[in-house]
């Protein structure tokens, strides 16, 4: 920014002569490009699984938007979300060697009864579904 003045008259008899008659002051030399800030790591999430390997994820999140041709890393990237692994354990079953599904999910059981599989096959069938439906709590009245 600049300002400019006139002098009207110039200094006589002895007089002293003005002062500066500009003067110029630098403004929006910041730069214009800036990249994205992170906030904080956020808390690990719950494990994916209860038992046999599941992992926990971490992740940082824009705090404040990249400026101009300013850069952030995706998403994805090492520097925005982190895993590790947890509950590594082996999953042991407590209902006579099946293991119990406790999660709310609807499940679709489709069994083969094409006479491909003969009566014999069939009951085989029929007995591993009804083995695999025992492993889901349906709750009460259900």
């Amino acid at each position: 920014m600049e300002r400019v003045r006139s002098t009207r008259q110039q200094p006589s008899g002895g007089g002293r002569p003005c002062d500066s008659t500009t003067e110029s002051t630098s403004c929006g030399d910041d730069a214009c490009d800036e990249d994205c800030k992170l906030a904080g790591w956020t808390g690990w999430s719950p494990c994916s699984k209860a038992c046999s390997g599941g992992f926990q994820v971490r992740e940082r999140h824009v705090a404040q938007k990249a400026r101009g041709q300013g850069l952030c890393v995706g998403e994805d990237a090492s520097s925005r979300r982190e895993y590790k692994k947890c509950n590594k354990e082996e999953c042991q079953p407590k209902n006579g060697g099946i293991l119990q599904c406790k999660a709310k999910l609807d499940v679709v059981l489709v069994l083969d009864g094409s006479g491909s599989i003969g009566e014999a096959g069939f009951e085989q069938v029929r007995k591993g579904g009804a083995a695999l439906g025992k492993g889901f709590d349906a709750g009460a009245g259900t």
